[in-house]
């Protein structure tokens, strides 16, 4: 193991790091496209409850995959994950349900739609944004910083472009991974260095919906900073989003 992630301090929690960890999980990439995928010193105990994390996401989410490989994605990554899961596969499979949706040409198409877990989704993508918050800037929080992931529909899409996209900034960074695997924006406060703000979207830019199909979600914004900054985010998603994909063909 690296000594570069060893013994270093947890960019989670600020405990002692045994381990690297991979900001975005390998499993969210063909093989072709896992070098170089940005990494982190984290602790046992953290590396588990986002690998937990993971696994859910990189089951569920490729079934709503838009990105260049996203069909290769699901046809040779998931089979396995959900075999070695069933639980998880029966669930997704007694859950799919049905939805209609106008194309650009106005015509409706008939969807197949799965539930997702909405809140281990934010979950995750907090560790992603502190994760990235090192990674680029070498920058841990503190103790009276903290971390809040919320889905972006296009209200809070604009918000983040007008306060956060188009303001100046210490930094910013615009990444694409994998061929649009994962792609994320992030920009730095000004005046305090733990201030960061990401938009990510995984997949290409898995679409979520709530139950009515009324609000639509294709990225999660991050902020990390003081507690009091985050304040000002507002609540989070509604606990009824479900994603909206293709058929799976595995």
């Amino acid at each position: 193991m690296s000594k570069r992630y060893k013994n270093k301090v947890c960019v989670y929690c600020g405990e002692t790091s045994t381990q690297p960890d991979h900001i975005f999980a390998r499993e969210f990439f063909l093989e072709a496209d896992r070098d170089n995928l940005p990494k982190v010193p984290a602790c046992r105990d953290c590396n588990s409850a986002k690998s937990a994390l993971e696994h859910y996401a990189t089951s569920v989410l490729p079934f709503g995959g838009k990105h260049a490989t996203a069909e290769e994605n699901l046809r040779s990554l998931v089979p396995a994950r959900l075999n070695r899961n069933r639980k998880l596969s029966r669930d997704l499979i007694a859950r799919q349900g049905r939805a209609w949706r106008q194309v650009e040409n106005g015509l409706l198409v008939s969807h197949t739609t799965l539930p997702v877990e909405y809140q281990s989704l934010l979950d995750l993508h907090e560790f992603v944004g502190m994760g990235l918050l090192w990674h680029h800037w070498r920058t841990l929080l503190t103790s009276a910083d903290g971390v809040k992931a919320v889905y972006l529909d296009e209200a809070l899409e604009n918000f983040f472009d007008a306060h956060f996209f188009r303001v100046p900034v210490r930094d910013r960074v615009d990444v694409d991974l994998g061929n649009g695997t994962a792609r994320y924006e992030g920009v730095q406060g000004v005046d305090c260095e733990q201030l960061s703000v990401w938009r990510v979207r995984m997949m290409g830019g898995v679409e979520l919906a709530d139950s009515s199909g009324a609000r639509r979600i294709s990225a999660v914004g991050v902020i990390t900073g003081p507690r009091a900054a985050l304040k000002a985010i507002g609540a989070g998603s509604s606990n009824d989003i479900q994603t909206d994909v293709a058929l799976p063909r595995c």
